[in-house]
């Protein structure tokens, strides 16, 4: 499609038709970290999943990093980076920011709308399945 485009455009621009940008819905998207680089539990599921994602520059290192929240612990808090996460289009009725069941490597965690899968994170420097370090009815927090 694109050599046809190409061509096209080579032999008769006149004929690639012209699509006036509709200016009151652009946007911009500066250098700043989205959120600050916190997790919002409370925010949609799709929010927090493309924030994630938006953060994964893999197999390149993150200039943002991966968001952050806070695992509370009985030692006090623990800050751990989401690195991996999907949707599960499962309701949720629990907080957000709730633990929830085991799935394989990953963990259900409860957010605004519905549950997500978060499969890897990042503790104290190393990159760990959340399974290993999130426990059922622990409570993750806003990162901040």
């Amino acid at each position: 499609m694109i050599l046809r485009l190409m061509e096209t455009a080579s032999a008769d621009p006149a004929t690639v038709p012209l699509t006036p940008q509709d200016l009151t819905k652009r946007e911009y998207f500066g250098h700043e970290i989205p959120y600050e680089g916190r997790l919002s539990w409370s925010l949609p599921a799709r929010e927090i999943i493309n924030f994630v994602r938006a953060c994964d520059f893999f197999p390149f290192h993150s200039p943002w990093g991966h968001p952050q929240t806070i695992l509370g612990t009985m030692s006090g808090a623990q800050e751990i980076g989401v690195v991996k996460a999907c949707l599960t289009g499962e309701r949720c009725d629990r907080s957000p920011g709730i633990v929830g069941e085991f799935v394989g490597p990953g963990v259900k965690i409860a957010c605004g709308d519905e549950w997500v899968i978060v499969n890897k994170l990042k503790v104290e420097g190393r990159y760990v399945n959340s399974a290993d370090v999130l426990k059922p009815e622990s409570r993750l927090s806003n990162g901040s």
